[in-house]
């Protein structure tokens, strides 16, 4: 068969495929702003606003951040596959050029709107504005980017991007409703905790981890003395009686990995980097950065608050009281909490003010299933992909 009759051929099935495709337009505008890192754009359930005056916030909190639509994560974008999607990006910062990438979207058909600076394009300069067209490809749970440098994306410019398949229905695990998590660590001056100079080759000048987050909200860590009141604990809100398809994404700026574990909760893998693959029932994941994991999650346990704990085992041996090698830091702590909540339980003492849980979560029944982590050659092969597709040779 000759070249142009596959190219005949694969134009026609591409086409097919489109047939009932969309067109959404989205508009980014990026701009400077000033945060409290702890909680950068998070509206609280108290008075709090969700885009706070600068002059409100404490200074050793105030951190110079990069929002895109006045938010911290940036917002979300949600198609189906092989829609069509134009960002127009609006450069509103004052000084700094900029790019953006969407990890795990492949734009073969457009290279020129991948986003990565001096490869696909040039940076979009202040005042200036750039409008990405690409197709929604392929299905499944990615996120975008700042590629301008690093700084940006650890300043904010980061969000989750969740290309749908309606024919996933037919071989994934009954659910009812989604979630987005966003895993990240936090940084008050990324511009000075994390370039090298001054610092030994290939270490952050600062700590190596201090704060992390969960949907943009500072998940506290267990060697440190938080302020509940005015910074609660991440809640990763649950209806009795449902199941939930978890879309997680690892976002960090320096921390290489969390390890994910819900605790009183089964869980069940099925996608890894926006690919379905054979459900498997997990006790725990190891995130690391760039990658995705959905899991679904039944909240079929008692009320209450149950923890869930991101440990940054690297930094374990960095935690005060160990020997901290020549060019490191000491970290606040490695392992770090937020919590899953049942809606409707207050319980006795409100809020969980430490990173034990409450109500069911203060004795959760043991988890089942394998811990997953991909660092480890054997647990390649505990799952698979669905559509189980060789490389050639």
């Amino acid at each position: 068969m000759n070249l142009c009759v596959l190219l005949t051929i694969g134009l026609a099935v591409f086409a097919f495929e489109r047939t009932d495709a969309a067109h959404h337009n989205f508009e980014f505008v990026v701009e400077d702003w000033v945060v409290d890192f702890l909680r950068p754009t998070v509206a609280l359930k108290q008075k709090a606003s969700s885009r706070q005056t600068p002059y409100a916030i404490p200074d050793e909190n105030r951190k110079g951040a990069i929002l895109v639509n006045g938010q911290y994560p940036g917002p979300l974008i949600e198609v189906n596959v092989n829609d069509t999607v134009s960002i127009n990006v609006v450069n509103n910062l004052l000084s700094e050029a900029t790019t953006i990438h969407w990890h795990g979207i492949h734009p073969y058909e457009t290279p020129w709107t991948d986003g990565t600076l001096g490869v696909s394009q040039a940076g979009i300069r202040p005042g200036e504005n750039f409008t990405y067209t690409f197709r929604a490809w392929p299905a499944g749970t990615h996120y975008w980017h700042s590629h301008m440098d690093g700084m940006q994306s650890a300043k904010g410019m980061r969000g989750p991007f969740v290309v749908k398949d309606p024919l996933e229905k037919k071989f994934m695990p009954i659910y009812d409703e989604e979630k987005v998590i966003v895993l990240a660590d936090e940084w008050r001056d990324p511009e000075v905790c994390l370039k090298l100079e001054g610092a030994m080759a290939g270490n952050d000048v600062c700590s190596d981890i201090d704060y992390a987050s969960f949907n943009g909200q500072v998940a506290w860590g267990n060697l440190q003395k938080p302020n509940i009141k005015k910074y609660p604990y991440p809640l990763l809100e649950v209806e009795e009686g449902k199941c939930y398809r978890l879309r997680m994404i690892m976002q960090a700026s320096n921390a290489e990995n969390y390890i994910v574990t819900f605790a009183g909760h089964d869980t069940t893998l099925v996608a890894l980097d926006g690919v379905p693959v054979r459900p498997l029932l997990i006790s725990e994941i190891n995130m690391h950065i760039g990658e995705r994991a959905d899991v679904i999650l039944c909240a079929n346990q008692k009320p209450g608050y149950y923890p869930i704990e991101m440990k940054y085992d690297y930094a374990c041996a960095l935690t005060p009281g160990n020997f901290i090698p020549p060019g490191f830091h000491a970290v606040s702590s490695c392992k770090f909490y937020s919590f899953i909540h049942y809606s409707g339980f207050k319980g006795l003492l409100g809020p969980p003010s430490h990173p034990k849980g409450e109500g069911g979560g203060a004795d959760p029944k043991p988890l089942e299933g394998v811990p997953f982590d991909l660092t480890n050659p054997g647990d390649w092969k505990k799952t698979q992909p669905i559509d189980l597709r060789p490389e050639p040779e």
